[in-house]
């Protein structure tokens, strides 16, 4: 009987678990449909964000989701990572297209080896008039493949209410056979 009993209360916990999960959508399921952040997350891959991290910050090297109001076909949602921090100055040298921040330091993550990341443009045309000085709660983001990216280098710093969530499962899908 106490087996029984056990099994009815992991049961309910289960149940009570998946309805607080859906009903206050603590996780939540992206499909990725451009190239702004491969090679890294592949346009089809299908992301999945938690929003708890909404209540604490984020770090450097963070992938993302940052709702947009400003698009002009409603709200639309990007998929980047995370290069500066609040408080952080952020700017590029149009020369070498390498971005730094704050004391001249240039973003090289160890955990993040940007040169495997990044597909980084030979010429400065991606870095041109890149200075941003970040407030309290704003954020640096870019996309993984600059050539193909809209980010904080079109749309400015991305305040901390705007980003949905941090990306914890990338689902990449297998190539179609030949």
């Amino acid at each position: 009987m106490k087996i029984q009993k056990s099994r009815w209360l992991v049961l309910v916990l289960l149940i009570l678990t998946l309805f607080l999960v859906l009903k206050f959508k603590i996780i939540a399921s992206w499909h990725v449909i451009n190239a702004s952040m491969e090679p890294t997350v592949p346009m089809g891959s299908r992301l999945f964000s938690e929003r708890f991290s909404q209540l604490f910050t984020f770090g450097r090297g963070d992938i993302v989701v940052i709702r947009d109001d400003n698009a002009p076909d409603g709200i639309n949602y990007h998929v980047k990572r995370i290069i500066g921090l609040p408080d952080e100055e952020i700017l590029c040298d149009v020369k070498t297209c390498t971005i730094y921040i704050g004391t001249g330091e240039s973003y090289i993550d160890p955990l993040i080896k940007l040169s495997d990341l990044i597909t980084v443009p030979q010429s400065g045309e991606f870095c041109d008039n890149l200075h941003a000085f970040l407030g309290k709660d704003e954020y640096f983001v870019l996309g993984d493949n600059w050539r193909d990216s809209e980010d904080s280098r079109n749309f400015g710093p991305v305040p901390k209410k705007m980003i949905v969530g941090r990306i914890f499962y990338i689902y990449k899908p297998k190539p179609p056979a030949r």
